[in-house]
């Protein structure tokens, strides 16, 4: 086989490189004259097949497994021969897990591959010949990639003994502690301090003491998942920021900063530290989960220009106002264009998703911010003034359900962000408030407004089948406004949508009129 075989894709026929993956599929289900074909051929139609895995859920779990390079692997002479020859191309490592031991017979007649070890399966309880199993994966250092456990405290206060050597290698890393309130401490050594070629950290109820020395060193991470309790009076802001500076290619960051402190219930205010705003240009993802003091001291210092999903959750029992400026302009840097927004109502909170493509927020929501309230709607609205102009679709909807809001509209605040959002060309809101919306449209005495939302063309309403009582107001509530628009040569059309629950208690779309 030529010594290129592992190096990437080959100069093959035309009528090879039209090889699809189902056509793949189809030779390998087969077994289709498999010994005949060049093994260069083979080669591109077992990474075909591998790229079809990929897209499957716990990708590197199954194609390290029977179902996948193992099964190439023992067709025939030949096709083990080009598999084994491959393992660059093929991305193949020796996966080891509680029910698969490192010394298994089989493994005596494999190349040295890269090692993943997955112990993050839930189970009660470990036996400690699984526990022996885990620590002999990992004593073999210079070749584990990945490591993933999943553990009781306890169980895993031994397992993080046995990582406290380098790992060269280590690609992946997640640690999960289960069953217990306690957070983990890692041992001071922990990587020995350094993780040249780590690429994906997950770390969760973790205790952010001795995080520094291995996040500084950290330097290639692609994705980054935290789960700290910190306190007040120790923000893990100043240095942790310093440690994303030196992530130049982070792209996911996850964070769930939980506030734990039984003398005071709430965090203190504090002020945001000064500095210079840290860019990370290739961040495009990130989750924020904890206090608002928390996310404002980190979105004060952040900048990320290509950010493409946000999503912030904000776990405060407080009545302050939600600092909306710091982390409106840390959307607005990041020159993103809504095209669709959703303003979930409820009495405890403000659900804003938007959007930024053609696609539905009901198919995916690349930014959605969980407000406690108070929170001011006009507010957020003018703070978002610059993604808001290409807003073409408004819904007031929660959860998921456009039939049902849990709470009334504002007129004012309504009106207000109205506003920011003058290309609006569709608003689709519910019927329990419709009548709100349409009483936004009228100024007092004085008439119909007819400079809000100057491009509106259609009011969907969303009414459940049997609440019929609402129709009649709804539609007198608008018949002033759509008169205006019509007079003025802006007609808008009301449309009526209508779910039905079925016997399973699924709601479906009835009908449109």
């Amino acid at each position: 086989m030529s010594s290129r075989c592992g190096q990437g894709p080959s100069i093959l026929h035309p009528m090879y490189m039209r090889l699809t993956r189902s056509t793949a599929k189809t030779i390998l289900a087969n077994r289709y004259r498999g010994d005949k074909l060049p093994e260069n051929v083979l080669l591109e139609i077992f990474d075909a097949y591998r790229k079809d895995v990929e897209l499957q859920p716990g990708y590197k779990n199954v194609w390290n497994s029977r179902d996948g390079w193992f099964k190439l692997a023992h067709v025939c002479r030949s096709w083990r021969r080009v598999v084994l020859l491959s393992p660059s191309r093929l991305h193949l490592h020796l996966l080891f897990t509680p029910r698969r031991s490192p010394r298994a017979a089989v493994l005596n007649s494999l190349p040295p591959l890269p090692i993943l070890i997955d112990f993050s399966a839930e189970t009660e309880t470990w036996t400690n010949k699984e526990v022996n199993l885990a620590l002999a994966a990992i004593n073999d250092r210079s070749r584990v990639h990945g490591i993933a456990l999943r553990r009781s405290y306890l169980e895993m206060v031994r397992l993080l003994k046995a990582l406290s050597h380098p790992f060269p290698g280590l690609e992946s890393l997640e640690i999960r502690p289960t069953h217990g309130n306690y957070e983990l401490h890692l041992p001071a050594a922990f990587l020995s301090g350094s993780a040249p070629s780590l690429r994906q950290l997950s770390l969760r109820v973790v205790a952010p003491r001795r995080l520094s020395p291995l996040l500084s060193s950290a330097t290639g991470l692609v994705e980054l998942t935290l789960t700290l309790r910190v306190l007040s009076v120790a923000l893990p802001e100043a240095w942790f920021i310093a440690d994303l500076q030196r992530m130049s290619h982070l792209r996911r960051l996850e964070l769930n900063l939980d506030y734990y402190d039984t003398r005071n219930p709430y965090p203190t205010m504090l002020p945001a530290s000064a500095g210079d705003v840290v860019r990370l240009s290739e961040l495009t993802h990130l989750f924020f989960r904890g206090h608002r003091i928390y996310l404002q001291a980190l979105v004060v210092r952040l900048g990320a220009p290509l950010l493409q999903h946000l999503e912030v959750a904000l776990c405060d029992g407080s009545r302050h106002s939600f600092p909306i400026p710091h982390l409106c302009k840390f959307i607005c840097d990041a020159e993103c264009q809504f095209t669709e927004v959703s303003l979930g109502l409820a009495d405890q909170e403000l659900r804003f998703c938007a959007g930024t493509s053609s696609k539905s927020l009901v198919d995916v929501q690349p930014f959605t911010l969980a407000i406690p309230k108070p929170v001011s709607l006009e507010q957020l609205g003018q703070e978002l003034s610059r993604p808001l102009t290409t807003v073409e679709g408004l819904i007031i909807a929660w959860d998921g359900a456009p039939w049902r809001t849990d709470s009334r509209l504002q007129k004012d605040e309504w009106r207000g962000f109205c506003k920011c959002v003058p290309r609006v060309k569709k608003v689709q809101v519910p019927a329990q408030v419709a009548c709100d919306v349409a009483r936004s449209f009228q100024h007092g005495g004085q008439g119909p407004v007819l400079d809000l939302l100057p491009a509106l063309e259609l009011v969907e309403v969303f009414l459940v089948v049997g609440l019929d009582g609402l129709y009649k107001s709804i539609c007198d509530a608008f018949s002033p406004f759509i008169a205006a628009r019509r007079q003025v040569g802006h007609p808008i059309r009301l449309l009526w949508t209508f779910w039905r629950q079925n016997f399973a208690g699924v709601w479906y779309r009835a009908e449109s009129t």
